[in-house]
């Protein structure tokens, strides 16, 4: 139903799997501690440590490993802002004006129903 009010369509289950990759995000606030925080995650089986451009750093993990990352990092003293296992997509499609507005609404109807637990995309939507 949310497909066919906001004219999207479905694939088959699966079908857009191989598209995203399948990882752990630790995210915390202060930039300046990159540095140790990166030295803690590696030591403990982080595979990157980036930092965003506004101001966080971002612990990726193997979604196998991020309970020992996570769990290193807050025995070190570090405390995160944001943690969780999730799907990221690959590569990212820029959506604007009319499309955009399309594709938040049937985000935000997929996200209204009771039975769905998560939605992932690979939009990046901007609206002006």
């Amino acid at each position: 139903h949310c497909f066919s009010k906001t004219s999207g369509n479905l694939g088959t289950a699966g079908s857009v799997a191989y598209l995203f990759t399948k990882r752990g995000e630790i995210t915390f606030e202060d930039v300046s501690l990159e540095d140790k925080i990166m030295d803690v995650a590696l030591e403990a089986g982080a595979e990157d440590v980036i930092a965003d451009e506004d101001g966080a750093v971002e612990v990726i993990t193997d979604p196998y490993e991020y309970s020992t990352v996570k769990a290193a990092l807050e025995a070190a003293g570090f405390k995160s802002i944001d943690g969780e296992v999730t799907m990221r997509a690959q590569n990212e499609a820029v959506l604007e004006g009319d499309e955009a507005v399309r594709m938040q609404k049937l985000l935000d109807a997929l996200e209204d129903l009771d039975d769905v637990q998560d939605v992932y995309t690979s939009a990046v939507i901007e609206l002006d």
